[in-house]
């Protein structure tokens, strides 16, 4: 046993009558079982106790406004195109109009695009994507030219030469 106040060293080893450790928790526990008393056990549950048979229930919805089904009908369907993007004019775009104003993402790259785009387009950038394409055929040559060894690194294979 450690020196100190009380009992703070002490090891507790419980057992009925022993007051030297736990002289606390012997004192306590003959307390509750002299005073215990017992109570009626409630045999409602929780969801007996706190909701009702929804049969039971008032209706809140008698109450109620009486609802608008045109008022609830347009703001479900929103606002038009018109009224939003065209300010109010109705406007129908002729096929002309609507072949400059949409185009596919697929016409926006490499030779899909469209007569009326391809001179839309410069020089330099027909150019740089010419050289784009080589690159990466380049690429695709020099990785099928190659192999792979354990013991050697990535090394490229020229025409029959042999090592």
């Amino acid at each position: 046993m450690d020196p100190g106040y009380g009992i703070c060293g002490h090891k507790n080893s419980f057992s009925t009558g022993v007051k030297i450790g736990n002289y606390v928790e012997d004192r306590v526990g003959a307390d509750l079982a002299r005073n215990s008393s017992t109570k009626p056990i409630n045999k409602l549950t929780e969801c007996s106790a706190s909701y009702i048979n929804p049969r039971e229930m008032t209706d809140k919805c008698t109450h109620a406004p009486a609802e608008n089904l045109v008022e609830r009908n347009t703001i479900r369907q929103g606002l038009s195109y018109d009224l939003i993007f065209e300010h109010g004019r109705p406007h129908v775009p002729t096929p002309a109009e609507h072949a400059v104003r949409y185009t596919l993402t697929s016409h926006d790259f490499g030779s899909g695009l469209s007569a009326a785009m391809k001179g839309s387009v410069t020089s330099h950038e027909s150019t740089r994507r010419r050289q784009l394409e080589m690159k990466k055929a380049r690429e695709a040559r020099e990785y099928r030219q190659t192999y792979m060894s354990t013991t050697q690194a990535l090394v490229p294979v020229y025409g029959s030469a042999s090592r």
